[in-house]
């Protein structure tokens, strides 16, 4: 029974994201970002969020926007017999797309190689 409980806590793990920018030499509001990511089997990343992105395309002062993503994390240094921690992680970030033909709505495909010595 303390196996299974000992793998179930550690097969999934969340890390919540806040984050406030401020541009200084510029005329945008702040931007406030809020997030959570759940990282299951430490493979599958999932998240979510709110964004509000300092500027209006409807005309009021900021917008929220929703974001999500999605992600895979490989541990490479399987396939290389290594003591070193290198993860290949493939991920990928958007929006949902907007009705209103406002130009709101992005995709973002990327693709890494994290080492860590």
């Amino acid at each position: 029974m303390d196996n299974k409980k000992q793998f179930y806590s550690s097969a999934i793990e969340s890390f919540t994201h806040f984050e406030f920018e401020n541009n200084l030499n510029g005329k945008v509001n702040p931007e406030i970002k809020i997030g959570e990511e759940l990282i299951i089997a430490d493979f599958l990343i999932l998240r979510s969020g709110i964004v509000s992105d300092g500027y209006s395309a409807s005309g009021r002062d900021t917008d929220l926007q929703v974001t999500f993503g999605a992600g895979l994390k490989i541990g490479l240094n399987k396939f290389f017999k290594t003591e070193k921690n290198i993860n290949l992680i493939l991920d990928y970030a958007g929006t949902p797309p907007t009705t209103d033909n406002s130009n709101n709505h992005f995709d973002i495909l990327s693709l890494k190689v994290n080492y860590t010595p």
